[in-house]
């Protein structure tokens, strides 16, 4: 990623076409951000494209409900423990927490 970040390094042609993509979610112009995929594309398999679109849209997407709902930047350490996290336990809830919500959706169904 820093590679990719910091513009001093050239980009093999993958890296390019998967930046370009990036720089045309910001492209307001329907027809130039076409050109932009559509280059890519020459590049990277359809499945490619599809998967980096949807990471793109989605990390887009986030970004701009974070900002818009006001949630604040995590601190260094706050970054490092979710690092970890993530290293170890993946995006998945904790280990046991499906069993506890199968628990409790059962005892809510038999209330009356």
């Amino acid at each position: 990623m820093d590679h990719v970040l910091s513009n001093e390094a050239p980009l093999s042609d993958r890296e390019q076409a998967f930046r370009q993509l990036v720089s045309a979610s910001h492209v307001p112009h329907e027809d130039t951000r076409r050109v932009l995929v559509l280059e890519a594309a020459k590049v990277l398999s359809v499945g490619e494209v599809y998967h980096a679109n949807a990471v793109i849209a989605l990390f887009n997407f986030y970004n701009k409900f974070v900002d818009l709902n006001g949630v604040a930047e995590l601190s260094a350490e706050g970054y490092a423990a979710s690092g970890v996290r993530l290293s170890t336990q993946g995006y998945g809830p904790p280990a046991g927490a499906g069993q506890q919500l199968r628990s409790a959706n059962s005892q809510t169904a038999r209330t009356p």
